[in-house]
């Protein structure tokens, strides 16, 4: 990723995942699917959420691959990121049992959801992480829409409290974040509304 762009990357990342997650709130209200191009926008919409829901989940991690950025290093050393790391256990019911759901669950239907070619896609039982789950993945993908947004939104929301300050930056990114600091305002100011919701 270049670094001259990377608050840019960042800023889009967050942006994408609103707008899809709305819209799919929107076409999940309308009750006549079969129209096909209402069918291929939601599609389309179910795959862009879940590869942006991905990405920030990674970026909010503590830990990550060589090459991937990660909310911990555009900041200063002294700034607490610790409440920005994803760690959860929800409780959810499907068919009248309950499982509980943690990032690691969450994670593994997201790269269900993302991955078409799967022997498990249509099946109405699906093995997460070892649990036995009875219910098919378009029911697990409605549960993990709902679950991440909870607790994601108030991730962003932190982290972009964070982000406007421009004490919190690293030295190495202040250039970065000064050539962009008018669209990061105006970003915070637009999606921090939604992260309130």
């Amino acid at each position: 990723m270049n670094k001259r762009n990377i608050f840019e990357h960042i800023l889009y990342e967050i942006d994408i995942y609103f707008y899809s997650h709305e819209r799919i709130k929107e076409l999940l209200q309308i009750k006549s699917k079969n129209e096909s191009t209402i069918q291929n926008e939601y599609n389309c919409l179910w795959d862009s959420f879940f590869i942006h829901l991905r990405n920030l989940l990674n970026f909010f991690k503590s830990t990550g691959r060589k090459d991937d950025l990660l909310c911990g290093d555009i900041f200063k050393d002294n700034i607490n990121t610790k409440q920005l790391k994803v760690s959860f256990t929800i409780e959810y019911e499907i068919n009248d049992c309950y499982y509980l759901l943690n990032e690691d669950e969450l994670e593994t239907i997201i790269h269900k959801s993302i991955c078409h070619l799967s022997k498990t896609r249509n099946k109405q039982q699906i093995d997460i992480n070892g649990k036995i789950i009875k219910t098919g993945l378009e029911e697990l993908q409605k549960i993990a829409f709902s679950i991440s947004h909870l607790f994601l939104k108030e991730k962003i929301y932190i982290f972009l409290c964070f982000l406007k300050n421009r004490d919190n930056i690293r030295q190495d990114y202040l250039n970065d974040y000064d050539e962009y600091k008018h669209l990061i305002d105006d970003f915070i100011d637009k999606i921090i509304c939604f992260c309130l919701m």
